[in-house]
């Protein structure tokens, strides 16, 4: 990618420690990135200034990425304007998802965690330059589970210590923010509330291979979009102790 033309690229994302990461993935390419925290904000940013291709979230506050793209898709019809390449980068990666968002109208997806070639790989591909490259091979199955594995998330982040100690900063300010917004989401009985809360979290999570903790935040997800209020309840001190565990390992 590194002979390509460098690109403004719209990043539609809510939450910081991931805007920060793939900021700094698509900067050190030399490509300029605009922020969104969110579709509506997105969709504003869209309308009032040029960009050559859009990597959006799927689940965001206030307007979620499906609905930013269709409503992009449906005003450059109407415009008969140009098709600007959007790319999927989201933690929803359960099956469907990837074509739940081609159907919106996005042009390709991404997964959280991600590493720095995979990213830079998939916006590639979208633009037409490159042959796909095979899939990322498969991690056993039986693997040990650590509460945080620290040299696969500095994999993840092209081996930069000093960035992987600022994304942690980030995170542990924002723990008290995540647990009270779930708490809060529990004790309202607002399930999709509490989804979306622990799909943020798990996203986040993921990106640090803190994978213990990662899959109690997805058991979270699905408990809340299942509306399954007791199992949710029981998730929630498993998933504080983890979170514990793991500050205590990163902070060290």
């Amino acid at each position: 990618m590194s002979g390509s033309p460098k690109l403004r690229i719209l990043l539609v994302e809510d939450n910081k420690v991931n805007q920060t990461l793939a900021a700094i993935v698509l900067e050190q390419g030399g490509h300029r990135v605009n922020v969104a925290d969110n579709g509506r904000l997105g969709l504003e940013a869209w309308r009032g200034d040029r960009f050559d291709l859009i990597l959006m979230d799927m689940m965001m506050p206030e307007m979620d990425g499906l609905e930013a793209t269709r409503r992009i898709r449906a005003e450059e019809a109407e415009r008969g304007a140009g098709r600007i390449p959007i790319v999927a980068v989201t933690a929803s990666v359960m099956p469907g998802d990837r074509e739940r968002c081609l159907r919106a109208g996005m042009d390709g997806f991404v997964g959280k965690p991600f590493t720095p070639e995979v990213l830079l790989r998939e916006i590639d591909r979208v633009l037409g330059r490159v042959v796909p490259a095979g899939g990322d091979s498969d991690r056993s199955a039986n693997m040990a589970t650590p509460v945080f594995d620290r040299d696969d998330a500095l994999l993840r982040i092209g081996g930069d210590e000093e960035l992987l100690g600022t994304l942690i900063d980030m995170f542990v300010d924002d723990t008290p923010r995540y647990l009270a917004e779930l708490d809060a989401a529990l004790d309202a009985a607002d399930w999709p509330r509490l989804a979306r809360g622990a799909h943020d979290l798990k996203g986040v999570l993921a990106t640090f291979s803190a994978r213990r903790a990662e899959a109690l935040a997805r058991e979270l997800e699905q408990a809340g979009k299942a509306g399954r209020g007791v199992a949710a309840a029981e998730l929630i001190s498993p998933l504080r102790r983890e979170l514990e565990m793991f500050l205590c390992e990163v902070v060290r």
